[in-house]
Formats: C-alpha cells, sequence, structure tokens
C-alpha cells in the first residue's frame, strides 16, 4: 500500500449534505503515466492508437458513484460493514446467507445478471444492503446506476409533472431513470395515488421490458405467508407476475430488529 489516505482507491469521500460524493485523493493528483492528458499512445502493426491512462478511469469512476444520488445518511454503506445480528442464530443465519449471496452476485456480475428484492421489516438493513451492492458494482465495474426512493423523488419532483414548460426537464430526468444500468428502487410500491401508480409502472415495465436491472426494497411480504402487508395486494397482478419472474428476479427475506430503535 502506497497512500495511507485512499489505500490505494486513488478517491476518498468528500463532505456533503445532500448526496453521497467522493473526489480525488491528493496521491492522484498529477499523472505521472500521461502528464495529466489522460490518454496513453501505443502503436499496432504501424499505427498510433490512444488508450484511456488510468487516471481517466478514476475521473469517469468518480462521475458514475457523484450520479448515483445516494443520501448522504448512508454514504458510507458497505457490504462488509453490515452488522450481523449476533444474539440470535436463525436471524444471523439468514444474515449471513444474504451477504453470500449477494458477494455471489458481484462475483459472477455482469449486465445480463438478474434483479435483487429484499423484502422484511422496518430497519432491518435493506437500503444499507442495496446501497452496499450498488455502490460496489459501480466503483468497480464500468456501469452506470442510480437509487431511487420513489415517493420521495415523486415529492421532489412535483414541479415537473405540473409544469409543461418543463417537460424537457422531465423527459430528461425519465429517461435517465429507464436507461441506467443499475437502478435501485426503495420503498418499492409505497404509491398513494393513481398518477403516482401509473409512473410507477411506466418506470418499472420499461426497465423490465429492456431486460434492465432492478434492486428492490421493500417493507412488503412477497409471499403471502408472513403477517404483515403481502405485495399482490399493493400492485397490480401484472406488475405482481412480474416480479415473480425467476429468470429476472431473485427474492431474498431479511429479517432482523429495527436497528433504529436498539
Amino acid at each position: 500500500m502506497n497512500c495511507p489516505i485512499c489505500k490505494d482507491k486513488k478517491y476518498v469521500s468528500k463532505k456533503s449534505f445532500n448526496y453521497a460524493q467522493i473526489e480525488k485523493c491528493e496521491c492522484s493528483y498529477d499523472c505521472k503515466i500521461c502528464n495529466n492528458w489522460g490518454h496513453i499512445p501505443f502503436y499496432k502493426d504501424g499505427y498510433r492508437y490512444l488508450k484511456k491512462c488510468e487516471c481517466k478511469k478514476i475521473d469517469e469512476k468518480i462521475k458514475r458513484y457523484n450520479e448515483l444520488r445516494i443520501p448522504a445518511r448512508y454514504a458510507n454503506k458497505k457490504l462488509s460493514n453490515f452488522k450481523i445480528e449476533m444474539f440470535n442464530k436463525v436471524v444471523a443465519d439468514t444474515q449471513k446467507g444474504i451477504l453470500k449471496t449477494l458477494n455471489t452476485y458481484i462475483d459472477n456480475f455482469d449486465l445480463d445478471s438478474k434483479g435483487i428484492i429484499l423484502y422484511g421489516g422496518h430497519g432491518v438493513g435493506k437500503t444499507h444492503l442495496l446501497i452496499g451492492l450498488l455502490s460496489h458494482l459501480v466503483l468497480n465495474f464500468e456501469v452506470t446506476g442510480l437509487y431511487l426512493d420513489f415517493p420521495q423523488w415523486i415529492l421532489e419532483n412535483k414541479s415537473l409533472f405540473t409544469n409543461f414548460n418543463l417537460n424537457e426537464q422531465l423527459q430528461a430526468e425519465m429517461n435517465r431513470i429507464t436507461t441506467v444500468d443499475i437502478l435501485v428502487i426503495d420503498e418499492f410500491a409505497k404509491n398513494r395515488t393513481q398518477f403516482e401508480k401509473e409512473t410507477f409502472e411506466k418506470i418499472f415495465y420499461e426497465r423490465y421490458n429492456k431486460r434492465k436491472i432492478m434492486f428492490i426494497g421493500t417493507d412488503y411480504e412477497i409471499t403471502n405467508k408472513g403477517n404483515g402487508k403481502y405485495m399482490g395486494d399493493m400492485v397490480s397482478p401484472a406488475l405482481f407476475s412480474r416480479l415473480g419472474d425467476f429468470n429476472s428476479f431473485e427474492a431474498n427475506l431479511l429479517i432482523g430488529d429495527d436497528y433504529r430503535l436498539n
């Protein structure tokens, strides 16, 4: 290890009050390989070509991460710092199993990978795990992503839906949501109005039909065997049927105590 600050990742966390952000570590300000040009020449069959320098790849990685819109509260959430509940063997074994599943997912990841559904009670760590998974993939693979708390997103963008003059801005926002490589949809199916349900389904169906990866976090039961609200009662039969498509999604029940109350 050469840099004690970033541990050779070449980037560090940046203080932000809105979204999680990273920036270049001071050890990577000046590139001795390309002299900050961003490209390296190489020759093949007598022709001169250019390839990206590692410093350029770091810039692109930072940009992809900073566009994820991960809330600042979850800036440091990783799979590696998810705390297993060690006082209950059943809970601990279940949580260890889900962590193993997510790490195996990373090991075998490509853009044809299935989506992930994490369901369970309030405060068991669904958001932590989904953000940890999203962050790792974006930082270690050349993929784009976005975190979307759908009810909150509707509130923040209410003016886009009510002001005709902002139609182009709305279209750009919807286009980004439906085209990024990986979309985390948190608080899945918590849509109050018919308009919200229609907007939500438009996003879901467009991504589903394009085989775009979705990571879903929800408090609703996927199987009608628990004591909580059943997902089948919260969304349309057509959407619920697609959630059960084993070629598109892998559902995992996350159990545990509400860490916010402990």
